[in-house]
C-alpha cells in the first residue's frame, strides 16, 4: 500500500485550521455568539489578501479632452465687468439723469415755491453718501410724500417721475370747514375738527370770508400742529347747521359760536347785533330754533332787539329771555 505525501496547500490548511480551532476554544460563549462568521472550508478563504490602492481613469472625462482657461478669456471677462460697472455709473452719476424740473398741480392755498423749497432738500441729500437722491433712478418718490405731509394736510398727494429729469407732484388739499380762533390765532379745521393750516387775522375777520366759514372761538387760548383735533366732529357739525338754520328761518345774521364746555355740548350763538342764543346739542336741533323763532315773532315784533342780551332755548318748555 502506498501512501502520497499530501501537498502543500493541504498541509498549510490543517495548519490553519488548527490554529483557528484553538482561537475559537480560547473564545468566551458571548464572543463566539456575536462573532461574524468570516472563515471559510475554502482553501483559500483563510488567506489575506493585498488591498492596493488604484488610480482609475474615465476615458470620456480625460484630461487632455477637458477645456483649458486661458488669459484671453480671463481677459475678456475683466474687461466685460469694468465695462458694466462704467455703464451702472453713467446712469447713476451722470447730470443728465438728475431731476432738473418740480411741477405741482392741483393746490389751491398752498403755493408752488413753498412745496417746491420741501421737495429740493430731499433731492441735494446723498443716501449712504453714495448716491444722490436727486438722481432719476435712486430718488425715492414714498420719502418726497411722506415729507409733504408732515408739512401740510393734503386729502390725496400722487408722486411721479417723467423721463429723464422731471418730478410731477399732484395734490389734493383738506377743504377747510371752519375758522377756530384761540386767543390772537386763528386756523382752520378740516370736515373732521382737524387743524390743516394758520388763518390769517384779516382773512379770516373779512365779510366775504364769514358768509362762506362759519367761525369758532375757543374760551380757552391753545396751540395746535398739524392734524391736531381742534373740536370735535360733531360738536362742529352742530355749529355748520346752526349757521344756515338759524339765518334761514329767522333773518338773523351769526357771528361766531362760543362752546361753553370741553365736549361742546352748550354753545352759545354770537349774532351780528351783539347779543347772544343758548342752545344745547344734544336737544332737538330743528325744536331749539323753531322756539327762537316764535319768540323773536312774540317779543320783538318790530325788530327792536336793544338792549336784548340773550335768549336761551335749551330747555324744552321754558325760555329765557334778558
Amino acid at each position: 500500500m502506498i501512501f502520497k505525501r499530501p501537498s502543500s496547500i493541504h498541509t498549510t490548511y490543517r495548519r490553519a485550521t488548527t490554529i483557528h480551532s484553538r482561537k475559537l476554544a480560547r473564545e468566551g460563549f458571548l464572543s463566539k455568539l456575536f462573532r461574524r462568521k468570516t472563515y471559510s472550508r475554502h482553501p483559500k478563504a483563510f488567506l489575506r489578501r493585498d488591498y492596493v490602492r488604484k488610480t482609475f481613469v474615465n476615458p470620456y472625462f480625460h484630461k487632455s479632452n477637458m477645456p483649458q482657461r486661458t488669459k484671453a478669456k480671463k481677459t475678456k471677462i475683466s474687461f466685460s465687468l469694468a465695462a458694466l460697472v462704467g455703464i451702472v455709473a453713467v446712469f447713476l452719476y451722470h447730470p443728465f439723469f438728475d431731476v432738473h424740473a418740480i411741477n405741482v398741480k392741483g393746490n389751491q392755498k398752498i403755493s408752488v415755491e413753498d412745496i417746491q423749497n420741501i421737495v429740493k432738500p430731499i433731492l441735494e441729500n446723498r443716501p449712504l453718501f453714495i448716491f444722490k437722491q436727486k438722481n432719476f433712478f435712486v430718488l425715492n418718490t414714498d420719502l418726497v410724500s411722506e415729507r409733504l405731509k408732515k408739512h401740510y394736510a393734503f386729502e390725496k398727494i400722487s408722486i411721479s417721475k417723467s423721463p429723464f429729469s422731471t418730478l410731477t407732484i399732484e395734490v389734493s388739499e383738506r377743504a377747510p370747514a371752519v375758522v377756530v380762533k384761540s386767543g390772537v390765532n386763528f386756523y382752520y379745521a378740516d370736515k373732521d375738527g382737524k387743524f390743516i393750516g394758520p388763518a390769517d387775522a384779516p382773512e379770516a375777520s373779512s365779510t366775504n370770508f364769514l358768509s362762506r366759514l362759519p367761525r369758532i372761538w375757543l374760551t380757552q387760548e391753545k396751540q395746535f400742529a398739524l392734524n391736531d383735533q381742534i373740536i370735535s366732529p360733531a360738536t362742529q357739525q352742530f355749529i355748520i347747521s346752526l349757521f344756515k338754520m338759524i339765518p334761514d328761518r329767522t333773518g338773523i345774521a351769526l357771528q361766531g359760536a362760543i362752546p361753553q364746555d370741553e365736549e361742546g355740548r352748550l354753545i352759545h350763538m354770537v349774532t351780528a347785533e351783539g347779543w347772544q342764543i343758548y342752545v344745547d346739542r344734544q336737544n332737538d336741533w330743528e325744536k331749539q330754533v323753531t322756539v327762537l323763532k316764535n319768540i323773536l315773532n312774540i317779543k320783538f315784533k318790530n325788530n327792536n332787539r336793544t338792549g336784548l342780551q340773550y335768549i336761551d332755548v335749551r330747555y324744552e318748555n321754558r325760555v329765557y329771555i334778558k
